[in-house]
């Protein structure tokens, strides 16, 4: 060997990354999109494989389909690791099997059990959890949950980045008497749990204060009826946004005070961390990832206690002392975030890692 002569093979500068089809803008998503981008500036050759289908309840011809198309990415690209998106995982473990395997990473979003798949697709998901290379989740929730599913204690935690706030981003504290702004930026789903923050508010109905809803599922049956819920506990306090763009999402935080996030589980909680970049605290859910992406920027509650939430709000509403210390924090919080320059280098450092042994 030449003497000085790196002794590393050169990083692998492609990767293939397989998440489900969709409209949607939720959290994994964003993050699958906003890691590839960030891969990309960081000289990394990136394929995305986008998989049809009802994940993690696909049909059989869809797992037929993405297991053809990604063999022929790999003989295309053979030296490309292979990142598949849990949900996907949930619903093809044998993307894992083979010798060499078709996949080589799975990153676990969420657990399909805490988003309310059971059976077959639970049962599948553990077995893709303990044949996969590598696991990545994105914060110590879904590391402890990895554990308990499948006792693997090696899962690498990559939290997910922040976006900077935009050139037009102006911030809406300080408003003169503008009501007090609260904003729910979740779907419409059981999981996220909005009832719990109508019920909180719906105690305090005689102050000042207005609530945003943002996120996709009006139009579903489950949505439209917790949104009759909603406007019936609170009348006339409800303001619906609906899916709001990720390029569209300042205009939202400008108005926004303080975001809520009660969701009955969370991996990481990415928005309670866009909301910090832009100096916005928020009120989560203890015993989920949220807690740990919020940290002193905010308060974790019991997700089952309506009234100590109702409690909670009310402080920040008549003392203004809360108000700035909260926000404060959530100031100091935005400083100390990753950026998902940062996140893409882990991903780079474990594809080293992959490759080398």
């Amino acid at each position: 060997m030449i003497p000085g002569q790196d002794r590393s093979p050169p990083t692998p500068t492609e990767l293939i990354w397989v998440t489900p089809q969709t409209d949607l803008t939720g959290g994994g998503t964003l993050y699958n999109l906003r890691t590839l981008r960030a891969l990309e500036d960081l000289g990394v050759g990136t394929m995305r494989l986008d998989a049809p289908g009802r994940w993690p309840v696909p049909a059989a011809d869809d797992v037929e389909s993405l297991g053809s198309r990604l063999r022929t990415a790999r003989a295309d690209r053979p030296e490309a690791v292979v990142v598949v998106d849990g949900l996907i995982a949930a619903g093809a473990p044998q993307l894992f099997s083979g010798d060499p395997p078709a996949a080589d990473v799975l990153l676990l979003h969420l657990p399909v059990a805490r988003d309310g798949a059971e059976g077959a697709a639970v049962e599948r998901e553990r077995r893709a959890l303990g044949r996969a290379s590598r696991v990545v989740v994105t914060g110590r929730w879904a590391a402890d949950q990895v554990r308990a599913i499948c006792g693997r204690d090696d899962a690498e935690i990559i939290v997910p980045g922040t976006e900077p706030p935009g050139p037009t981003f102006d911030p809406g504290r300080n408003r003169g008497d503008a009501e007090p702004t609260f904003a729910v930026v979740a779907s419409l789903t059981p999981r996220k749990n909005h009832r719990l923050v109508g019920e909180a508010l719906s105690g305090l109905l005689g102050l000042r204060w207005r609530l945003l809803l943002a996120g996709p599922g009006a139009e579903t049956p489950f949505g439209r009826a917790r949104l009759a819920d909603l406007d019936r506990l609170m009348p006339g306090r409800v303001s619906l946004r609906g899916q709001v763009a990720p390029e569209d999402m300042d205009r939202l935080w400008a108005e926004t005070d303080l975001l809520l996030l009660p969701s009955t589980a969370e991996t990481y909680g990415m928005v309670v961390t866009e909301a910090a970049a832009r100096g916005i605290p928020a009120f989560v859910s203890a015993g989920t990832g949220a807690a740990e992406s919020v940290a002193d920027a905010g308060r974790a509650l019991p997700v089952d206690s309506p009234t100590e939430w109702s409690q909670a709000l009310r402080r920040w509403l008549n003392d203004p002392r809360e108000r700035e210390e909260l926000a404060a924090a959530a100031d100091r919080r935005r400083d100390m975030l990753p950026t998902w320059r940062q996140s893409a280098l882990r991903w780079t450092h474990l594809v080293r890692s992959l490759r080398t042994g």
